[in-house]
């Protein structure tokens, strides 16, 4: 794999991490959004602890799927981090050198 094949296939991971990381935090404003009243249920359900159970998973799935998405999100910046540094390595190895040598010069 070439250099420069290298450090697109790491762009291109860290796209698909952004992708997830968008899905993740999608996922996470509709499972906020979706709200179960008693007007939505009924009375006995509400008595029966429903809605309020309801709300607690409601809440314990958003905050798992906002740490999913916090987690891809690190996954996305580190693959950056590391394509960033790979080519700054690779211009301060070329910085170096200079004209000295080339694939070409004997």
């Amino acid at each position: 794999m070439s250099y420069e094949a290298e450090r697109q296939a790491l762009l291109d991971a860290a796209e698909t991490w952004a992708d997830a990381e968008n899905d993740m935090t999608k996922a996470k404003n509709n499972a906020v959004s979706i709200d179960v009243t008693t007007t939505d249920s009924s009375v006995v359900a509400d008595l029966a602890g429903f809605n309020s159970t309801y709300s607690d998973i409601r809440t314990r799935v958003a905050d798992l799927l906002g740490e999913a998405a916090s987690s891809m999100k690190l996954i996305d910046d580190t693959l950056k981090g590391i394509e960033e540094q790979y080519r700054r390595d690779d211009e301060d190895a070329l910085a170096r050198i200079g004209g000295q040598w080339s694939p070409t010069n004997p």
